[in-house]
């Protein structure tokens, strides 16, 4: 009996030693993201990535000793970077962060035997002051991320990620994440000669516009914040060009379905009027039957064709492509990216660094200097 007992002591030491020995490798082995210690890692990291924006803000040193996450030497000075980076754009945009709030979402994950791959959407909202006209505002932008971990060390090795618009830095050039690129430089304003062009009657709100951007956009991945009345193209080439519609047309601008140019948006003849129907659920819109047989012209969903729509049908100004002054965007405005891909609506002009929104990558209220960027600048 006493053998016994001796016996089965010692397989529960052993197995006890081993569980402790190969924990790392169990903790990441779960199918399950959420369990067993890979939420505390990310939950380090991302607060460390959120100290680094307050160290920048404070013009304080990066102390690698308190960092709680294991980084690998790549992705630490990635995060030195950064903070050089976002030190000169709040210098640069006369900026001070007086609170700043960050979370993230899982929204993928793939598990190897020596390593994970996480799919992460950040998400950074901020409380800012202008200093050079002291007004405050509050804004936020959202960011995805490529995270790899090595499950035996539990090191992050590498954090691939499109910031530009932010620190100036970036891990990847994935052209699937829509955000500001860097253009090539042009050197001549080429404004659009509207004098032949016939203005189709209208009456636009510019504050109407304004007010439906920042209440069907936001800083969160997904499109929780989006109209449900309309389709979405986030998960099919970018909802960017289809938000800008829907902002201008709560704004005034009038549909037109015939002739040379057309703009318009049609619900088929069945609206959604259930508010709590998410656009496009589950990312399919047959997920959605309310707008699963709704349509719209390539000039409501597309930048290119939007911009030549909105100049030929409403007589809108139309300048670029160049290196604009901030001061020459005005607010409801629309700035188009050079390549055409990407489009936004400035939100608020109170100070010299004019704030924009827009979907997909969604940004809310963003502050960013255009003086870098070659763009389109349109107004209705």
């Amino acid at each position: 009996m006493k053998n016994t007992k001796k016996k089965v002591a010692l397989v529960i030491a052993v197995v006890f030693i081993l569980s402790a020995l190969c924990f790392p490798l169990v903790a990441f082995n779960s199918k399950d993201p959420s369990l067993n210690g890979l939420d505390g890692l990310l939950e380090n990291y991302f607060q460390y990535r959120k100290e680094t924006i307050l160290i920048a803000n404070n013009e304080k040193n990066n102390d690698r000793e308190h960092v709680n996450t294991k980084l690998s030497e790549k992705v630490a000075n990635t995060e030195d970077e950064r903070i050089i980076g976002i030190r000169n754009y709040l210098n640069e945009c006369n900026l001070k962060i007086n609170k700043v709030d960050a979370t993230y979402e899982i929204l993928d994950s793939d598990f190897s035997d020596n390593s994970i791959h996480v799919f992460v959407y950040e998400s950074i909202d901020f409380d800012w002051t202008f200093t050079d006209t002291n007004t405050r505002i509050k804004s936020g932008y959202g960011t995805e991320h490529d995270i790899f971990i090595d499950t035996k060390t539990s090191i992050i090795t590498d954090d691939l990620f499109y910031e530009k618009d932010f620190s100036g830095i970036a891990t990847t050039n994935r052209t699937y994440i829509y955000t500001i690129a860097e253009e090539p430089k042009v050197n001549d304003i080429n404004p659009i000669d509207i004098s032949n062009f016939k203005s189709n009657s209208r009456s636009y709100n510019v504050n109407s516009a304004v007010s439906y951007a920042l209440s069907y956009s936001s800083s969160s991945s997904g499109t929780t914040s989006y109209n449900p009345k309309y389709k979405n193209w986030a998960g099919y080439g970018g909802d960017c060009a289809n938000f800008v519609s829907q902002c201008l047309y709560a704004g005034g601008l009038t549909m037109t379905t015939s002739g040379s140019y057309v703009w318009y948006y049609d619900d088929a003849g069945t609206p959604c009027t259930n508010p709590t129907h998410g656009p496009n659920a589950s990312g399919s819109w047959n997920s959605h039957t309310c707008t699963a047989d709704d349509s719209a012209s390539s000039s409501w969903t597309g930048c290119s064709s939007q911009r030549a729509a909105l100049v030929n049908l409403y007589g809108c100004s139309l300048y670029g492509p160049n290196y604009y002054t901030n001061s020459s965007v005005y607010l409801g405005n629309l700035l188009y990216t050079n390549s055409g891909g990407h489009v936004y609506i400035c939100t608020d002009a109170s100070s010299t660094i004019r704030c924009y929104t827009c979907h997909t990558t969604n940004r809310l209220n963003w502050p960013f200097d255009i003086e870098s960027t070659s763009a389109y600048i349109l107004r209705p």
